[in-house]
């Protein structure tokens, strides 16, 4: 015969595990309740992406477009080659003397031409150093043909420095070509003694045959800042200086020009 105590023990026990049972089968509930709440619907159709940002298009403007048309018709080149080939001379040129006479001629903000070509402040700034010497040295006025003012910026761009469109690929072959360091050692982060003067020499060279500002010279030799470009440039200072003054100047060959350099800087280095 069962005792009464154990009668009265197994329904205690029996009722217990009734009760966990529920309270489990209320928890799973109430979560798939607060499930039903708070989680955000499905969408069935997702928003579209934002457009991407318009590409400026110095062309929508009329006075622009007119000022590059004849430009360019000076020069000899297509607006539209002007626009997308900044390594060829005579684009460049024209850019130079567009970007120039849209402050000078026009009269707009220096600030809105560099927005609407998509250009650096150190390539406005070349551009009105130039145009400001032939606009200076031939006392032209907002009224003077556009082709006479192109043809005086030809004159003052080829009477400076011969190769100050020059390609930085160029530059870099030049310096391989010389120093026997390649070019993928030179935008590398490798610091031996003989790539570091191919770096500064190929970095001097860029801020002097170039219309590329010292933050622009530093992303095409491996990402780096223009502090480092700066310190190749004033390093390379006396050499460049000195090399201007021999016969010929920098208006001598490329390969001609970076062999010179290169046997000022090993002089330098030697003594």
């Amino acid at each position: 015969m069962v005792s009464r105590d154990r009668v009265s023990r197994d329904r205690v026990i029996d009722d217990d595990c009734r009760s966990a049972a529920d309270v489990r089968s209320r928890s799973r509930a109430v979560l798939a309740r607060r499930r039903e709440l708070f989680s955000p619907p499905e969408r069935c159709d997702p928003r579209p992406e934002p457009p991407l940002p318009a590409i400026p298009d110095p062309r929508g403007v009329p006075a622009i477009d007119a000022l590059m048309n004849e430009v360019c018709a000076a020069i000899g080149i297509a607006p539209q080659a002007m626009l997308q080939n900044v390594d060829d001379p005579a684009a460049t040129l024209a850019l130079m003397t567009v970007l120039g006479l849209c402050v000078r001629r026009l009269g707009m903000v220096r600030k809105d031409v560099r927005a609407l070509f998509g250009v650096v402040e150190g390539t406005m700034n070349t551009a009105l150093t130039v145009v400001d010497r032939a606009w200076h040295a031939h006392s032209f006025t907002r009224f003077t043909d556009v082709s006479a003012i192109a043809e005086a910026v030809r004159a003052e761009w080829s009477g400076g420095r011969a190769f100050r469109s020059c390609p930085i690929t160029s530059i870099l072959d030049a310096v391989a070509a010389v120093t026997g360091v390649s070019r993928i050692d030179m935008v590398s982060e490798r610091r031996t003694k003989t790539i570091v003067q191919s770096r500064h020499i190929a970095m001097a060279l860029a801020r002097c045959l170039t219309v590329h500002s010292l933050p622009d010279i530093g992303r095409r030799f491996g990402s780096r800042d223009h502090a480092t470009v700066l310190h190749a440039v004033n390093k390379l200072r006396p050499a460049i200086e000195a090399l201007e003054r021999m016969e010929g100047g920098m208006d001598v060959p490329l390969d001609a020009l970076v062999r010179r350099i290169c046997e000022l800087v090993q002089r330098a280095t030697d003594v």
